[in-house]
């Protein structure tokens, strides 16, 4: 399926806003694993090409827009979007081609973005 001109139907599962893929933080573990050895990480190229940092600002912004209103960066971590995230669809660019962490966020991985997202919902979107 072409996600681009045939996007997954996600009108039934309305709760999942997508904020996993608007704003994620990454492990420093594993930004060192992504910029030194990618091929040692499952997607690791695709993944280290997708990521677009975020400064600690704006994904404090964020997080207030979402009702996080005591939310706050932690020190020295980093926040990224996806470079595949439509933010006018909310809709993944990409998503035939979505990295396994994608694939499972929402099915194996629960949701922490405050969405109500449940088993397969996030998956759909991200």
């Amino acid at each position: 399926m072409d996600s681009i001109h045939n996007p997954p139907d996600v009108s039934a599962r309305p709760q999942c806003l997508a904020r996993c893929c608007e704003c994620f933080h990454v492990s420093g573990d594993n930004l060192r694993l992504l910029a030194f050895k990618p091929e040692s990480v499952t997607d690791g190229p695709y993944i280290r090409a997708m990521l677009v940092q975020l400064p600690a600002t704006k994904a404090r912004k964020l997080h207030r827009k979402w009702g996080f209103l005591n939310w706050r960066p932690q020190p020295g971590a980093r926040y990224f979007t996806c470079r595949h995230f439509d933010h006018t669809t909310r809709l993944c660019k990409a998503y035939d081609e979505r990295p396994g962490m994608c694939r499972s966020y929402g099915e194996t991985v629960p949701c922490s973005h405050g969405c109500g997202c449940g088993t397969g919902v996030a998956s759909r979107i991200a």
